[in-house]
């Protein structure tokens, strides 16, 4: 029910806001993490350890977005606990290509 305040006729448009928690398994990742794709669904680029070196391989998971709340979302797929996820600069990169990481402030 509308509060007795509004002035609404029939048929106009009313928006609601209304949070709810839930109990999801999930990562939250920087929004800039995020590769846009086809369908409602999302890629991201996950560091693969090459054997016996300090270079990683760049590889295309996808992530469904659950939630956005600002800068950073809320995602399920096919990431795994511990992995590393690239999450700035993803428009010099692509998918199979060899990278090493640098420690911040390098």
């Amino acid at each position: 029910a509308l509060p007795g305040s509004a002035v609404a006729v029939d048929g106009d448009l009313v928006f609601l806001s209304l949070k709810e928690q839930r109990q999801q398994d999930g990562y939250w990742l920087p929004a800039s993490a995020l590769l846009g794709t086809v369908r409602g669904m999302w890629n991201v680029l996950v560091l693969m350890p090459e054997q016996q070196s300090d270079r990683f391989l760049l590889e295309r998971r996808s992530v469904e977005v659950l939630h956005r709340d600002g800068d950073r979302v809320f995602i399920r797929g096919a990431v795994q606990s511990g992995e590393q996820v690239v999450s700035a600069g993803l428009h010099r990169l692509v998918a199979g290509q060899v990278v090493r990481t640098l420690e911040a402030g390098s």
